[in-house]
């Protein structure tokens, strides 16, 4: 009669397969952990964000984001394009409004308009050195957005991938 404690009528063939199930879940894991923390899921981390630049204005925005999550856009213009006084011009087209709602700017804009294409906000900056424009952003629906952005009359296509 076999020992209760030994579990020595245990079926060897099951517990093998479920240790090789437990290493493939750990692989998984782990898989799962390098891709969030390069930024593939959103929300932080070496991919999520990409800097690009319409002359010498640089944009870094998402590159991958999660819906109904905040985000920063950073805008960033040299001190040549914003020599005092200057007014600098930001144009979103239909496409940006449809893939984010803008929750704040920092600074404020001067002011707003409408145009067909999109919204433009003028920003009177001021001061010596590059101006930063910094634009919080929510975004609303999953999936793959392309918008532009116009700086100072320089046209920057850019994409987004907004995941559920």
């Amino acid at each position: 009669m076999a020992n209760p404690a030994l579990q020595i009528n245990e079926n060897r063939a099951f517990q093998n397969g479920f240790w090789r199930m437990q290493r493939v879940a750990w692989v998984l894991f782990g898989v799962l952990l390098c891709v969030a923390l390069l930024g593939l899921t959103g929300s932080g981390g070496r991919f999520s964000h990409d800097t690009v630049g319409a002359s010498a204005i640089a944009i870094n925005y998402p590159k991958i984001v999660r819906q109904q999550s905040q985000d920063m856009i950073t805008i960033t213009i040299p001190a040549t394009i914003a020599a005092p006084p200057s007014d600098t011009v930001l144009h979103f087209d239909t496409a940006f409004q449809d893939t984010f709602d803008i929750d704040s700017m920092t600074p404020p804009p001067a002011g707003a308009f409408a145009t067909a294409s999109g919204v433009g906000y003028r920003f009177a900056l001021s001061g010596t050195g590059p101006k930063t424009v910094r634009i919080a952003v929510t975004s609303d629906n999953p999936g793959w957005a392309v918008f532009s952005i116009v700086a100072d009359g320089r046209r920057v296509r850019l994409s987004t991938l907004v995941l559920p």
